[in-house]
């Protein structure tokens, strides 16, 4: 049998073509770009690039749900920790594919906890990819006391989440916190406080660190 010494011409523009395309997708997936965070102590920014699909009370601990006949699920079935808030909100960002992946926090603090949850690969289409994919749970704790979390979701095909902090580091809004692998989402829960207002609304796209998703009225 005869092997050819050369690539015909074709083949040889089609390798070419994927690796062109290879390159482009990792450096779709890789970019991190800079980011003006607003210099305002009394603001919320986003964590995550994307589009804002929910805003939800929570009251006594428990959110809105409606799957299988349920009507309200526990915090806790969500950040599979032991955190609790007798009120708030809970604010789910989607990341699409094409989005920035690097995830940045919310508020200057303290990161308290870092908890790994290794759970399932559901589609994001699948509802219950909410309660049962793996994630990240960061809790921070505001320089005036309040708690806040971000929770990393991975979805199908999700190769790793990653954390870039340690308990106890102090951050600044909009410091870079972690990253998820292709698109994914992003929750972060809001505890009410005195002044408190949520300034955006399902639909709205936002963008990590420059977003400003809440406010808090100086008391």
């Amino acid at each position: 049998m005869l092997i050819p010494t050369e690539f015909p011409v074709y083949v040889a523009s089609i390798l070419v073509l994927l690796l062109v395309f290879s390159l482009i997708i990792v450096a779709v997936f890789n970019r991190d770009p800079h980011r003006t965070v607003s210099a305002d102590a009394d603001v919320i920014v986003s964590p995550a690039d994307g589009r804002i699909v929910y805003v939800r009370r929570i009251e006594a601990d428990e959110i809105p749900w409606a799957l299988k006949g349920r009507k309200r699920i526990s915090l806790i079935e969500l950040t599979k920790s032991d955190f609790k808030i007798s009120s708030g909100y809970i604010l789910g960002i989607y990341m699409s594919p094409f989005d920035v992946h690097v995830n940045r926090s919310p508020i200057d603090g303290e990161v308290l906890k870092i908890l790994r949850f290794n759970g399932r690969q559901v589609r994001s289409k699948n509802p219950i990819y909410e309660l049962e994919n793996r994630r990240v749970v960061t809790v921070l704790r505001h320089p005036s006391g309040f708690l806040i979390l971000t929770i990393q979701i991975g979805v199908l095909g999700v190769g790793r989440i990653e954390s870039f902090l340690t308990e106890g580091t102090k951050v600044h809004a909009g410091d870079r916190i972690g990253r998820i692998r292709m698109g994914s989402q992003v929750d972060v829960v809001l505890p009410d406080m005195p002044g408190l207002s949520v300034v955006v609304k399902e639909g709205d796209r936002v963008y990590a660190g420059s977003s400003i998703i809440g406010k808090l009225q100086p008391q």
